[in-house]
């Protein structure tokens, strides 16, 4: 094998596109942009509400450690949807558990 064919695997993999939508799902940030979060790097809240523990150095001075942006959920409910307390609720689960305390009865 010649020395120009050792690094072809590498190009291919540098110059593939099919990695692209990859690392954009995980939306990684590579550097402190101008309206992130201080002491995270996350520009999807301020430092105010950062959960984070607050770091000596944080993610504006340092540029390192920069954590990626978390995906938001939005649901476009109406108006009864909003306010309906049995949302997501299923009658299975609960005939679980009633199952599960009329075991423990029968085997006392």
């Amino acid at each position: 094998m010649s020395g120009a064919n050792n690094y072809a695997h590498s190009l291919i993999c540098r110059n593939n596109h099919a990695m692209i939508p990859v690392l954009h799902y995980y939306m990684f940030v590579f550097y402190f942009g101008s309206e992130t979060d201080e002491i995270c790097g996350v520009m999807t809240h301020d430092a105010r509400s950062c959960m984070d523990k607050p770091r000596k150095r944080g993610a504006k001075w340092t540029n390192m450690h920069i954590a990626p942006d978390e995906e938001i959920e939005t649901f476009e409910l109406d108006y009864d949807g909003k306010r309906d307390r049995w949302n997501g609720y299923d009658a299975s689960t609960y005939s679980r558990v009633i199952e599960r305390y009329e075991a423990r009865d029968e085997a006392r």
